[in-house]
């Protein structure tokens, strides 16, 4: 299994700060880096929907790395220019060695 984790991951956590009128500014404009690993991703399947009048196009991912405590869905994964919202974080064999998310790429939500 550790021979198929070939893409390196990014995986960052939102930093919301005061946008200056009361509120906070975008959480992902400058993301906190949580850490950098190796991870496999796998494409389950891809939907299309409308949303708001315009075509919303969502791609489901399983991907795989090396067992963290700290993973959670607040987070999310960056390939390159890619990000993967994390939806489910599971650890798939019960022992603490593998970590499965279930992820949806495109813009946060």
């Amino acid at each position: 299994m550790i021979g198929a984790l070939r893409q390196r991951l990014t995986i960052e956590a939102g930093n919301p700060g005061d946008d200056g009128h009361g509120g906070q500014s975008d959480p992902w404009a400058s993301p906190l880096v949580v850490a950098t690993v190796w991870g496999r991703i796998a494409p389950l399947r891809g939907k299309e929907r409308l949303h708001g009048g315009q075509l919303d196009a969502r791609h489901s991912h399983r991907i795989t790395l090396r067992y963290r405590s700290d993973v959670t869905t607040a987070q999310r994964i960056r390939y390159g220019t890619r990000i993967f919202n994390i939806r489910a974080v599971s650890d798939r064999d019960e022992r603490g060695r593998w970590l499965e998310l279930l992820c949806e790429e495109g813009a946060p939500t």
